[in-house]
């Protein structure tokens, strides 16, 4: 099951980039993704909302896969989600050679972290 769960993240995260694109965009550490989303120019404004949407499913998934909560609230925006992972990363710069989505899960959880957990 985690092997399908990877195989559709890094399918979608591909379909995410433009062929015109001139350079290879993947935005795998904190590093990349922070540089990636703080480009001015509307592609990469789209690349960085859409990369956050993909990671987040993925994040959201692979909770549901180990039965762990997901404790954010309802009608929370990509947006949203963009200025959490971003601030989260701009805070810890010890962790941003870390992976997104481990980067993801523990800004998620600091901005809504579960009661009880």
């Amino acid at each position: 099951m985690k092997n399908i769960l990877t195989a559709i993240l890094a399918g979608t995260l591909l379909l995410s980039s433009s062929p015109a694109e001139a350079r290879d965009v993947v935005s795998d550490d904190g590093n990349q993704l922070l540089s990636d989303c703080s480009d001015d120019s509307g592609y990469m404004q789209g690349f960085c909302l859409g990369y956050i949407r993909a990671l987040d499913n993925g994040m959201i998934m692979l909770l549901a896969l180990n039965n762990k909560k997901y404790c954010r609230p309802q009608g929370v925006t990509v947006g949203q989600v963009r200025d959490v992972y971003l601030s989260y990363i701009r805070r810890h710069p010890a962790e941003r050679n870390q992976n997104n989505l481990g980067l993801a899960l523990s800004a998620n959880n600091e901005a809504w972290p579960c009661d009880g957990i």
